[in-house]
């Protein structure tokens, strides 16, 4: 889930009598025009996720898949596409809508707090920062369970040794052996992979941003722009982020019975001393893949929803003002 959330949107400043409903009303276009937008953006670019989890969980010995062609090719003759390449795509999904309605609107009026016109370059880019930071940390709860399931049906057909019927299913099965701490493995490499994502994606888009303005001399970004900002600022911060991302695979993927890694320490240094640094980018270009375009839907997506409910709100605005004045 570390492709959620590319951009705030500003409202005109409201005056004292509607400061409350503006407020509200964007928080309420936030949430869902990023809901929306990250459903849709999740359930195009799942089977990418499935061969990025499935590169990652593999290891020494045990290694099946040897290039992007033949892992597609291979999942899809021994599993289908809804089986194999969709595999846990119902656990992504039900994180997808609250997380990707916490992080756009938790950023966004974060963003609008902070920001003025007059903010110089490097108060941008630490702004995007916090923002970014504070739209993750508050989705977190919301999406780490499901990402736990999910990952664990991605990747069972190449070693977990549980096979999960269904998502239920494997919730009913985490929470009966392992507990509530179960829904929760790897929380804290989640949190050192998306947190710094999140943050750098956001950073990376508003910097592009205001290149391509000052580049085409104009303020108005196309739809075709928006989305090849939004694939690039995505790609970049997803192949910066692969090694936490390995990290938090191997985490939430080990069997409970025999954990292969202590911890997030332990995790770094056995893969390191038996793998070799390359293993810390197992994954990467599947990884890029996967954000990218997703990175890319769901700007567009989001902007084109946020864009038709603020024209929509301005024309209620309107005709209300008219009513007003014929009363």
């Amino acid at each position: 889930m570390g492709h959620k959330g590319l951009t705030a949107h500003f409202h005109s400043s409201p005056n004292k009598d509607n400061l409350s409903d503006g407020y509200c009303w964007s928080i309420f276009a936030d949430m869902v025009s990023g809901a929306v937008a990250g459903f849709l953006a999740d359930l195009a670019v799942h089977p990418l996720d499935t061969l990025k989890a499935r590169f990652q969980f593999q290891h020494g010995a045990q290694v099946k898949y040897h290039g992007i062609i033949n892992a597609f090719v291979t999942v899809v003759k021994e599993e289908g596409v809804r089986k194999g390449l969709y595999a846990g795509v119902g656990a992504v999904l039900v994180g997808s809508i609250p997380s990707n309605a916490l992080t756009f609107a938790v950023y966004s009026s974060t963003k609008r707090a902070l920001q003025t016109r007059g903010n110089s370059l490097e108060q941008v880019v630490l702004i995007d920062l916090f923002a970014g930071a504070a739209g993750e940390i508050a989705a977190l709860a919301t999406y780490v369970p499901c990402e736990v399931i999910a990952k664990r049906m991605q990747t069972e057909a190449i070693g977990y040794s549980r096979q999960y019927r269904s998502v239920s299913d494997a919730f009913r099965v985490i929470i009966h052996t392992e507990g509530i701490r179960g829904l929760y493995t790897g929380i804290t490499s989640t949190m050192l992979r998306d947190i710094p994502f999140t943050s750098l994606q956001f950073t990376f888009f508003e910097l592009l941003k205001i290149a391509t303005r000052k580049w085409n001399h104009r303020e108005h970004l196309s739809h075709t722009e928006t989305l090849n900002l939004g694939i690039s600022a995505g790609g970049l911060a997803a192949a910066l982020t692969t090694p936490f991302d390995v990290i938090k695979t191997r985490l939430q993927t080990q069997q409970v019975q025999q954990p292969r890694y202590k911890g997030i320490l332990h995790c770094m240094v056995r893969i390191s001393k038996e793998e070799g640094f390359r293993a810390f980018f197992k994954g990467m270009v599947m990884r890029v893949l996967w954000v990218a375009p997703a990175s890319g839907i769901t700007l567009g997506i989001y902007e084109s929803l946020v864009h038709r409910l603020d024209k929509r709100r301005g024309e209620q605005s309107d005709v209300e003002k008219q009513l007003e004045g014929i009363l």
